[in-house]
C-alpha cells in the first residue's frame, strides 16, 4: 500500500518580515511584501474589450475599492478592506488606456466551428490589437485587461434556461424546430419546437 505525505503549507512573507500560511491575514494584518514602493501615481491598468466589457472592468474596479466580504464573514475570513487599504497603491477604475472593438467581428470568430482555429483567431484578435496599442499609442500601461464575453459560443451548461444570440439577418420563419446536436459522436442531445411569442405574432 502506497503512503501518503502530508506537505505543510508554505508559508508567505509580508511588510515587516512577518510570515503567515493564509494570504487574506497576512495582507490584512501586515499589508504585502513591497509594501510603500509602489508608483506615485498607482496602477496604471489598460483594458481592451467592447464597449459593455470596458464598463463592467469599470465597475468591478470601483467596487474592490470598498469592503468586500463582509455579508459572509464565515465564508471571507477576515473580510477584505479593499484595494488600496491592503496593497497601499491606488488603482483608479477609470483605464489609462482603452482598446474598443467590434462586438459583430468578435462574435464571428468565436462561432467559428473549429475549435482550433476559433481558439487562435479569437486569442490573434486580441493580441494583435495589443502589439499594435504598444507601438502606437502614447499611453503605456503597467499591466493589460482583456475582457472577454461570457458567450464563447458553445453549449453553456446542460441544466436550466440558457440564452443564446442569433444573427440579426436569421429568418426563424424557414426553421420550425431547434436541435442539440453533438458533432464528435453525430448524437442529437434533444429537439424543440420553434413556437412565435406573442410579441411577434403582434407586430
Amino acid at each position: 500500500m502506497r503512503s501518503m505525505v502530508r506537505i505543510r503549507e508554505p508559508r508567505l512573507e509580508f511588510a515587516f518580515g512577518q510570515q503567515l500560511e493564509d494570504p487574506r491575514d497576512g495582507l490584512t494584518m501586515f499589508g504585502p511584501y513591497d509594501r510603500g514602493e509602489g508608483g506615485a501615481y498607482g496602477i496604471r491598468a489598460g483594458v481592451i474589450g467592447t464597449k459593455q466589457g470596458i464598463r463592467r472592468f469599470g465597475k468591478w474596479v470601483e467596487s474592490i475599492q470598498r469592503p468586500v466580504g463582509l455579508q459572509d464573514a464565515a465564508r471571507f475570513r477576515p473580510p477584505f478592506p479593499g484595494f488600496e487599504a491592503v496593497f497601499q497603491i491606488a488603482w483608479n477604475p477609470k483605464p489609462a488606456l482603452t482598446i474598443s472593438v467590434d462586438p459583430d467581428q468578435l462574435d464571428r470568430l468565436i462561432r467559428v466551428d473549429d475549435k482550433y482555429k476559433r481558439i487562435y483567431g479569437t486569442v490573434d484578435f486580441f493580441a494583435s490589437k495589443l502589439i499594435e496599442a504598444k507601438t502606437t499609442e502614447e499611453e503605456k500601461p503597467d499591466i493589460w485587461f482583456v475582457v472577454i464575453p461570457d458567450d464563447l459560443g458553445v453549449l453553456k451548461g446542460n441544466i436550466g434556461n440558457q440564452n443564446y444570440s442569433l444573427g440579426s439577418d436569421l429568418d426563424l420563419a424557414k426553421y420550425r424546430a431547434v436541435s442539440i446536436w453533438c458533432k464528435r459522436f453525430s448524437v442529437n442531445f434533444g429537439a424543440a419546437a420553434l413556437r412565435p411569442t406573442e410579441a411577434s405574432q403582434n407586430q
